[in-house]
């Protein structure tokens, strides 16, 4: 099996989304919490995770479908772990 066929999952192209909005995310929502689903920004400039999820809600969205994230903090993978 390829490896990118092992790698796919939603979520993934909810990142990669995010990772190209970023440049314009962080000029325009920087500190506050977004909403990403198929891969389009379908919610911004959320105070709070609460905010985000309730909005996410709110359009039928369950926030394990949606990426929800505050733009300009990065997610630790590791590199604070140490021996």
């Amino acid at each position: 099996m390829a490896t990118a066929a092992k790698l796919k999952h939603p979520m993934i192209d909810q990142l990669i989304a995010y990772h190209r909005m970023r440049g314009d995310l962080e000029r325009d929502h920087m500190g506050q919490w977004i909403v990403i689903y198929d891969s389009k920004l379908v919610g911004d400039g959320y105070e709070s995770y609460d905010d985000a999820v309730e909005a996410a809600r709110q359009i039928g969205l369950d926030d394990l479908d949606c990426l929800i994230r505050r733009v300009g903090s990065e997610a630790y993978i590791l590199s604070s772990y140490r021996q």
